[in-house]
């Protein structure tokens, strides 16, 4: 059983008293969306280290909150503003990164008739596409990797994290790394 407390929270959306308690939440959405806001994206929340993946936790939330997420750039909005209210910049990158690789891995499981492509030239490049959108998701995979290792759901994001060697995160630097990896083993 997944113990759910948001008291750590900036604001406790279980608290039947947050929509009183939240003023600053007011301009930025409605009370169900903000309470789905602060369950998915507050580091602090309880649900971030029962359901480390974005989309379970985004479900989750749904059935806590009653907001269904639907995906508009109003939902969007509030996101980011919570995110800058916040202000944890570490996090916010994070958050950002992972709906990204969501959006790209969604897009690249469509076919490429799908996406418009309907000469054969048009159909070469949307393949393409496939191509560069598949060596982005294992740059932003190795990405999150390292912005995850700097989180603890106990304590937070460290804003500050020590000193990593430098990491050329092109996807030209990522294979190269990953061949070195592949000749020392």
């Amino acid at each position: 059983m997944t113990v759910v407390d948001f008291k750590k929270c900036r604001f406790d959306p279980s608290d039947p008293d947050f929509w009183t308690t939240a003023q600053e939440l007011h301009e930025m959405g409605g009370e169900r969306m903000m309470k789905w806001v602060v369950m998915v994206y507050d580091p602090n929340s309880s649900l971030v280290k029962s359901y480390p993946d974005l989309n379970e936790r985004k479900s989750v939330a749904e059935g806590l909150s009653g907001h269904l997420s639907y995906h508009a750039p109003a939902e969007a909005e509030a996101i980011t503003a919570y995110l800058k209210l916040i202000k944890k910049r570490r996090w916010a990158s994070t958050m950002a990164i992972e709906n990204a690789l969501w959006e790209m891995i969604e897009m690249i499981q469509r076919p490429v008739e799908e996406v418009g492509a309907g000469q054969d030239k048009d159909k070469l490049a949307a393949s393409n596409m496939k191509k560069i959108t598949a060596e982005n998701i294992v740059a932003l995979n190795v990405m999150l990797d390292q912005l995850y290792t700097e989180f603890d759901p106990q304590e937070g994001v460290k804003e500050e994290p020590e000193k990593k060697p430098e990491v050329n995160m092109t996807a030209e630097g990522i294979a190269k790394s990953l061949k070195r990896k592949k000749t020392v083993s």
